[in-house]
């Protein structure tokens, strides 16, 4: 049997976290920018406002998680599959559970949005993927700090 190479995920250049972070304050700012400037408008007009915040707010986030880091190895690679796999089942539960326990405790059944539930899941896939990032590189410095302390030579 052949080995095949593993194919290399295109992602966007680390320089899109910085857009993407650009999107997500200007989508939060434009609510108050609009309260602040006492601007009267018409139903129509505040739906989308609302909608373009959320629009930005959720493109935002979109860049940010496909964006690569500047030290992109294949070991992100897999914390970026772990971190999006635990988010899609995140959104699963979440979209299956939530209406039903909304239905047995306040006799309601509301709609999700699918805007809310796209941002919560990239919010958790985020938050998952820098969490295990920040665990991994921590663990990585106490392996090298002990390592350091107990100033054993090893023979390879």
């Amino acid at each position: 049997m052949e080995n095949k190479p593993k194919r290399k995920l295109k992602l966007l250049p680390p320089y899109f976290k910085f857009i993407g972070l650009g999107l997500i304050v200007s989508g939060f700012a434009l609510g108050p920018i609009i309260k602040l400037t006492h601007l009267q408008l018409q139903q129509p007009g505040k739906e989308l406002l609302g909608l373009s915040g959320k629009v930005l707010i959720i493109l935002g986030l979109y860049l940010i998680a496909a964006s690569r880091d500047r030290n992109e190895y294949e070991g992100l690679m897999d914390l970026r599959l772990k971190s999006f796999i635990s988010a899609f089942f995140f959104g699963v539960f979440w979209v299956t559970i939530k209406p039903l326990g909304e239905l047995l405790i306040s006799g309601s059944d509301n709609h999700i949005s699918g805007a809310y539930i796209i941002g919560e899941v990239l919010l958790i896939y985020l938050s998952s993927y820098y969490w295990d990032k920040l665990a991994r590189k921590r663990k990585r410095a106490a392996q090298i700090n002990s390592s350091e302390n107990n100033n054993d030579i090893t023979i390879r």
